[in-house]
C-alpha cells in the first residue's frame, strides 16, 4: 500500500507539470508567439501524446511492465520541461514545436501506464477505487499547480517553466521509492 501511496503522490506533481496546457496561452504569448502557434503546440502535444500513450500501452500489454514505463516517463518529464526553459524563449516556434511533440510523446503515456500501475499496486482493493483516488488526487494536483504556475507566469514565464520542471523532478524522485 505505501508503493500506491507513493504512486497518487507522484502522480499529482506529474500531472500538475503536464497540465501546463491550460495555462499555455500566458506562457507562449509573453515571447511573442501568436495564437496560430500556441494552439499548435497544444495540437502537436496531443497528437504525439496520443501516438505515445497506444505505443506504451502495447508494450504494457504485451510485457507487463508499468513500473518501468511509469519512471521512463516520469524521467523523459524532467527532461522535456526545462527544455521548454531554453526553447520558449528563443522565439523559434519550429524549436517549442519539436520539444512539444517529443513532450507529448514520451510523457503523455504516463497517464494509462499510472493508471494501470496504481491497480496492481492496490491489489486487492477494487480497480475503480484505486483509479478514483488517484484520478482525484492528480486533479488536485493539476488544479493547484496550474492556479500557481499561471501567477507565476504573469511575473515572468520562465518562473511558471521552472515551477513545472521543479513538479516533474518531485514526480520522478516519488517513482524511485516504489518498489
Amino acid at each position: 500500500m505505501k508503493d500506491y501511496v507513493i504512486t497518487v503522490i507522484g502522480m499529482a506533481f506529474v500531472v500538475g507539470a503536464v497540465n501546463f496546457l491550460n495555462i499555455m496561452s500566458s506562457l507562449f504569448s509573453g515571447y511573442g508567439y501568436d495564437t496560430l502557434w500556441i494552439s499548435s503546440f497544444g495540437v502537436i502535444f496531443t497528437l504525439f501524446g496520443m501516438v505515445g500513450s497506444i505505443i506504451s500501452g502495447v508494450i504494457n500489454d504485451k510485457y507487463k511492465c508499468y513500473l518501468k514505463i511509469y519512471r521512463a516517463c516520469c524521467v523523459c518529464c524532467v527532461i522535456t520541461f526545462p527544455m521548454m526553459l531554453w526553447t520558449a524563449p528563443t522565439g523559434n516556434a519550429w524549436l517549442v514545436a519539436a520539444n512539444m511533440a517529443v513532450g507529448g510523446f514520451t510523457v503523455s503515456p504516463i497517464g494509462p501506464t499510472a493508471i494501470s500501475l496504481a491497480a496492481e499496486l492496490s491489489f486487492p482493493l477494487k480497480e475503480t477505487v484505486s483509479n478514483g483516488l488517484l484520478t482525484l488526487s492528480s486533479a488536485i494536483g493539476a488544479w493547484a499547480i496550474s492556479m500557481i504556475g499561471a501567477g507565476l507566469s504573469l511575473i515572468n514565464p520562465l518562473y511558471a517553466f521552472g515551477l513545472f520542471s521543479s513538479c516533474a523532478f518531485a514526480g520522478t524522485v516519488c517513482s524511485i521509492f516504489i518498489v
